[in-house]
């Protein structure tokens, strides 16, 4: 009797003890489970030469810039009135706001490059670039904000949890729709079989590809407010700007999402108007998720079946210095600042708070760029200096004139028919620019 009790005691405290060490067991692996999850929003790719730090916010990865603001210093850059106004007085010195109430007609032409440094931040940008890069306080916070949301990041290109996605020598950035899925459809048809996972090296050179866009609009319908006006947009997608179609959007682009890892998926409304926030967050994009390789980039909108072959042929032509410096495109001059109350070209017009000046600064046509990731990473800082214009190609070219970056032919290096594939038919209409500019 005395021996059962006793079993039956020992019996119990080994139970205990079980117990406690199972409890102990789920407390350990629930802990590690956090850990785990803690560790999977810190994303280990934090390069110290570029002012962003980068987080990965419930499944958002997020950019935001790391500066410091200290305005003793700051100097506003003003532009003598004889540089601008016909008869102007060369002891009157203008900023922003002045250029914005001298009518169109009366400007002095051509325009004096110096005038678009006023614009509307009058900083020393190349000044205000070198400080951010080497961690010194800048004279003013960024116009356009200082964080950059991305719903989604493609896996095979330039992530920062995926070493094999670093191994490219050239990154295409397609300008995609929201709504275009047939046209990434087509792109993934005909050029994948030589980009992404299953590029192969041509003279050398692998070809990664992702499409950048953002998220479909919340207000359904294409009114935009542009300035006092409220503008009615046709066309330019403004056909899908309505419940039934962005419902129907955004069911596909989720559908699209867990099938692709090829998009670079913006947090703004994908829209015409937001061409230029599009083309910030690819600039930025590449400047930060490719640092590693530094590769070449091109930039095309999604009407433009680009060469490959001519691609790689040109840039193997070049030393590693051209390629780094590199920014090229189609080369547009004297092109005109279109107006409200103008007959034509509507959804194109500025007002005079967004471009004081008659004529834009020469510019690369946004529908094919290629360029070096040197220009292309200051060009991304120098836009967070220089507010947001509808004509995305013009601000890109806006900010290159304010960063002294030479605008180079691209027909310098190929033709214009050697430019984009023979066999084409899936990509029609073909952007006729690309043939006759």
């Amino acid at each position: 009797m005395v021996l059962r009790l006793g079993l039956s005691r020992v019996l119990e405290s080994a139970l205990r003890n079980v117990w406690r060490l199972c409890l102990f067991t789920i407390l350990i692996l629930s802990l590690l489970k956090i850990s785990s999850m803690l560790r999977r929003d810190k994303i280990a790719y934090n390069p110290t030469d570029w002012p962003f730090q980068l987080q990965k916010r419930g499944g958002y990865y997020e950019l935001r810039a790391d500066y410091h603001v200290d305005g003793t210093n700051k100097f506003e850059f003003k532009i003598p009135e004889a540089f601008v106004r016909r008869n102007g007085n060369q002891s009157v010195l203008l900023g922003q706001k002045d250029l914005e109430l001298i009518p169109d007609s009366h400007w002095q032409l051509p325009i004096d490059p110096r005038v678009y440094l006023v614009y509307p931040q009058p900083l020393n940008l190349n000044d205000t670039i070198h400080r951010l890069l080497n961690s010194t306080p800048i004279a003013e916070a960024p116009i356009n904000g200082d964080t950059f949301r991305y719903v989604a990041i493609s896996r095979g290109v330039c992530h920062p949890e995926n070493p094999q996605s670093h191994t490219f020598d050239i990154v295409v950035v397609v300008k995609s729709n929201v709504a275009g899925f047939k046209r990434r459809e087509v792109f993934r048809r005909v050029y994948g079989g030589v980009v992404n996972i299953n590029s192969y090296p041509v003279l050398n050179m692998r070809i990664g590809l992702v499409f950048s866009l953002g998220v479909p609009r919340t207000q359904a319908n294409s009114f935009f407010r542009r300035g006092s006006l409220n503008f009615k947009l046709n066309g330019s997608g403004s056909e899908n700007l309505n419940p039934k179609s962005l419902r129907q959007i955004s069911k596909k682009l989720d559908e699209e999402l867990a099938t692709h890892d090829d998009m670079i998926v913006g947090d703004y409304e994908d829209t015409y108007y937001n061409l230029t926030m599009k083309t910030h967050y690819s600039y930025m994009w590449f400047s930060t998720f490719c640092r590693i390789t530094q590769p070449n980039v091109l930039f095309i909108d999604d009407d433009v079946p680009f060469s490959p072959q001519q691609l790689v042929q040109v840039l193997s032509s070049m030393s590693p210095d051209q390629r780094r410096t590199l920014f090229h495109g189609k080369v547009e001059k004297n092109a005109p600042v279109i107006r409200f109350g103008w007959k034509n070209y509507q959804k194109w017009a500025l007002l005079k708070e967004e471009a004081p000046w008659p004529l834009y600064p020469p510019y690369l046509q946004g529908i094919y760029i290629l360029a070096g990731f040197q220009h292309v990473e200051r060009l991304a800082l120098g836009m967070l200096f220089t507010r947001y214009i509808p004509i995305e190609d013009a601000w890109i070219g806006l900010v290159a004139t304010k960063l002294n970056i030479p605008l180079n032919n691209i027909h310098e290096y190929m033709t214009r028919k050697n430019m984009v594939i023979k066999k084409r038919s899936e990509f029609e209409p073909v952007d006729i620019k690309i043939f006759y500019r």
